[in-house]
């Protein structure tokens, strides 16, 4: 029997923008625990695209985030004012 070598199928490329953003949601009220949603797509070594939602919890005093987020393969860059309404900065880098 001959057993037929299959190449791993990988992670290549992830990528998000702007349009991919979803929300920033207080978790209460007055609260300084953060919510921020959004989509990345990740493209794999066959061809193949995945959309994943992403929803990471950030500490912030206000509307007002930036910083980096480890989202395993890859890495999110973000710098987000007014409650989502100004992104300065939005998008993965690869690790």
């Amino acid at each position: 029997m001959r057993h037929l070598f299959r190449p791993a199928v990988i992670l290549v490329n992830a990528v998000t923008s702007t349009k991919d953003f979803i929300s920033i949601v207080e978790t209460s009220k007055n609260s300084n625990v953060w919510v921020l949603s959004f989509r990345v797509t990740e493209t794999y070594s066959d061809g193949t695209t995945k959309v994943v939602t992403h929803a990471m919890e950030i500490k912030a005093n206000n509307a007002n985030i930036d910083g980096k987020y480890n989202l395993g393969k890859y890495t999110l860059i973000y710098d987000i004012k007014g409650n989502g309404s100004n992104i300065k900065e939005f998008r993965v880098v690869m690790n």
